[in-house]
């Protein structure tokens, strides 16, 4: 039965069939090719046999299509996975360099609070203080209790002097870009004198 066979099968088929039928023979003929040139199937079996054809050309379309969408992600997949792993060693070369640095200052901080353990205590303090005031907006100072002050709390709000001085600057520097005064008179530029807050927490005794 040929029903259903495809062209190749169906010219490999015919051509055993052929060579098996003069080998009964003893013909000595031997078949090298066999090519369908008119084939004509029943009317009843033409539907089938297209919608058979669809399927073979739909399988190969897929087939490719799957190849294709393979060829392309893998390769990604690929460079994903080595950036990842290029991220994952600059990470821990990082790490690793800064755990290292740490480890050295420590090490020369162990040496420092061995030969001076008053000096190294101050210092350490200093630069506590001196990195936490860098980063804060507002500070509170503790006047020096006794000496009548009653230990009164000072407020320095920071960030609100610090916008006052910039607001000052640039009314300041407008003035002297447009070359007027408040009054509206021309008048010429003058050199702007930086602003200055100073600011001085003592206790009533003090004065």
């Amino acid at each position: 039965m040929l029903v259903g066979k495809t062209r190749p099968e169906i010219t490999r088929r015919a051509k055993e069939l052929i060579q098996r039928t003069l080998d009964a023979y003893n013909t000595g003929i031997t078949i090298t090719t066999v090519n369908l040139t008119d084939v004509q199937v029943p009317e009843a079996v033409i539907p089938s046999q297209r919608d058979a054809n669809k399927a073979l050309a739909d399988q190969e379309r897929f087939v490719k299509e799957s190849q294709a969408y393979a060829n392309s992600i893998i390769p990604v997949a690929q460079g994903a996975a080595a950036r990842m792993q290029q991220d994952a060693e600059a990470y821990k070369a990082q790490v690793s360099a800064l755990a290292e640095g740490q480890t050295a200052r420590f090490l020369d901080l162990e040496g420092a609070y061995a030969q001076a353990p008053e000096v190294t205590r101050k210092r350490l303090y200093m630069d506590t203080i001196e990195n936490v005031l860098a980063r804060a907006h507002k500070v509170l100072i503790d006047t020096k209790p006794g000496n009548g002050s009653g230990g009164n709390m000072l407020y320095l709000p920071l960030d609100k002097l610090l916008e006052r001085a910039n607001s000052r600057d640039d009314t300041a520097q407008t003035a002297v870009i447009t070359g007027r005064d408040e009054s509206g008179a021309n008048s010429a530029p003058k050199q702007q004198e930086p602003d200055s807050v100073t600011v001085e927490a003592r206790g009533r005794g003090d004065r």
